[in-house]
């Protein structure tokens, strides 16, 4: 994949190896250096344009990945020391006052040096508070306006700078859909939505749930519960507007101290007037290990089915607990230990190696994806415990 922001190119592949044409990294005897593929060069070249070779870079998944100042490795993120400093900024205000906190800001991020004899800079003649909410405005065009983190620090703002209610609305506004009170799913992670999507397909084509409009939240960001719970709290301190959707926040079931907290003792939770929530049942065929994922309402040998080269999804329980191996399979080890040894049955979607070094599991999102695509060997799945 190609992208660009004016001069600044940028490469990307989900394929094991990064491609050789594009660049490679050459071992040398004193350091190790990257060098830029033949023919990459010679299209750049050829169009007139130089490379500047100071800022070349090659960055791995196990590194932080960042693209024109936002961090890409899984979604587009804001930097956590620019999230940091808002923090910081808010903290400084509301413990030592604006007047203060200016300064400590000017201090400490505005060090760049200047002529004594220039007008200050621009923007010192904005409003200091109108910085810190440019900046939490950034926040939350990068990383959405539900975002419980730019919900939280809005928050904030707002209650050292109360003239700035209007702000709430303003979210409100943002999130408001064409439809009045249409019905928008969220899940805890990037897959699980996937699943609820690809039943939903299969019961309506046998006649099942035909007049259910409901749309799934496909921006999800960040996996496991506690962001979801997070999206909860901050949904529901919303202003609730006309048009503003519903929200319905489905919870795994595979973290017992959350099961309380998202359902209220009853078979849901209702944090605000839109927004519930609700841990998903427990399907017949799991009463005797109930604290499962959303994968678990398949069958085992469809969860265990392997795709076209031979991935697959796997449980704890196939793996010793001591020593990691496979109980069938030699030559497989799982790496991840805790979830080996969890008293509760769970999904290893990483970390199975073979005598080759090479992981062979299966990731739950692509295991989704061949589901809601119906690919081969994956078509013919049962979704009746889903109904």
């Amino acid at each position: 994949t190609y992208t660009r922001y004016a001069d600044d190119l940028t490469f990307s592949t989900s394929a094991p190896k990064f491609s050789r044409q594009l660049a490679t990294i050459i071992i040398g005897d004193e350091c190790n250096y990257l060098q830029l593929g033949d023919q990459l060069v010679k299209i750049i070249e050829g169009n007139g344009f130089n490379i500047n070779y100071e800022k070349i870079r090659l960055q791995t998944k196990t590194h932080r990945q960042e693209v024109t100042g936002l961090v890409t490795n899984q979604f587009p993120n804001v930097k956590r020391k620019y999230i940091r400093q808002v923090r910081a900024i808010l903290h400084a205000w509301e413990k030592y006052g604006i007047e203060k906190a200016e300064e400590e800001h000017i201090n400490k991020y505005r060090r760049q040096d200047r002529s004594p004899y220039k007008d200050l800079p621009k923007y010192r003649r904005l409003s200091f508070r109108d910085i810190l909410l440019g900046k939490i405005g950034f926040i939350g065009a990068i990383r959405g306006k539900d975002d419980f983190l730019y919900i939280k620090l809005l928050n904030k703002l707002i209650e050292l700078s109360p003239d700035l209610i209007n702000q709430k609305a303003k979210v409100a506004k943002s999130l408001e859909v064409g439809t009045a009170h249409a019905l928008i799913v969220c899940t805890e992670g990037p897959s699980d939505w996937m699943h609820l999507k690809a039943a939903l397909n299969a019961l309506s084509e046998s006649g099942h749930y035909t007049d259910l409009a409901i749309s799934f939240d496909k921006t999800i960001k960040a996996k496991g519960d506690g962001a979801l719970f997070k999206k909860c709290e901050t949904l529901a301190e919303i202003p609730l507007t006309e048009k503003a959707p519903i929200y319905i926040c489905i919870f795994d079931r595979d973290n017992p101290k959350l099961i309380n907290k998202v359902n209220d003792g009853t078979n849901f939770k209702k944090w605000s007037d839109n927004v519930f929530s609700f841990s998903i049942p427990v399907p017949k065929h799991r009463v005797k290990t109930p604290n499962i994922s959303i994968e678990f309402y398949y069958q085992d040998n469809e969860i265990q089915r392997p795709d076209a080269a031979g991935r697959r999804l796997f449980f704890n329980t196939e793996f010793y607990k001591r020593s990691l191996r496979h109980r069938n399979i030699s030559d497989l080890t799982c790496t991840n230990r805790n979830k080996v040894q969890r008293d509760s049955i769970c999904i290893i979607d990483n970390d199975v190696i073979n005598h080759e070094e090479e992981n062979i599991a299966l990731s739950k999102k692509a295991f989704a994806q061949y589901i809601l695509k119906r690919t081969k060997n994956f078509d013919d799945f049962d979704f009746t415990s889903f109904c």
